[in-house]
């Protein structure tokens, strides 16, 4: 049984066919095991009368080793890992910008009524997951932020970045901002 689509998730599995198979320390197809610990899992399905329920299907989810669930809608802190991603490449002040992400896109819908309707779909989905507007606190904090404008600027970025139609130019092109904006 398939989980319903229309439920955001994460959910697994994300591919048509679900692994079948007792060992979640592997991947159809790829070689090696998984980091960590292997947990052994053993039971039984009863009913209220305390029968066992034939063919029942148990889903698990499954972390890695680093806590983390790697699916690809778990957007579940992604503006820190990309700040974290980033920091020690292009320096601080590019990480703290990274980091304002989810918060940035929060401000924007709060104080710019128009900004919505230019949000992807699944902006729109997991601004509702992020806490959607922006409580006056946490406002007035951004709004004090010397970077305000840098971060709301890369937000803005972000969602033109998603229009498939764009042309960008090469990556000699943002030399310059780049080395302007590292450390």
């Amino acid at each position: 049984m398939r989980t319903p689509e229309q439920i955001l998730g994460p959910y697994f599995p994300t591919q048509i066919k679900p692994a079948t198979g007792g060992d979640l320390t592997t991947i159809d197809g790829g070689a090696g095991h998984a980091q960590g610990d292997v947990v052994e899992i053993v039971g039984q399905v009863l009913d209220l009368q305390g029968e066992p329920v034939p063919a029942v299907r148990i889903l698990i989810w499954q972390a890695n080793c680093f806590g983390r669930y790697a699916h690809p809608n778990d957007h579940t802190d992604h503006d820190r890992r990309g700040a974290a991603l980033v920091g020690h490449l292009l320096g601080d002040r590019v990480a703290h910008l990274v980091g304002a992400h989810v918060i940035a896109k929060r401000y924007l819908v709060t104080t710019d009524p128009a900004y919505r309707s230019q949000l992807s779909r699944r902006s729109v989905e997991t601004l509702a997951l992020q806490g959607d507007a922006l409580a006056d606190d946490d406002l007035a904090a951004l709004g004090e932020d010397p970077d305000l404008a840098a971060i709301l600027e890369l937000r803005r970025a972000d969602e033109r970045a998603k229009d498939p139609e764009a042309r960008v130019p090469g990556l000699d092109a943002w030399s310059e901002i780049l080395e302007s904006l590292a450390r």
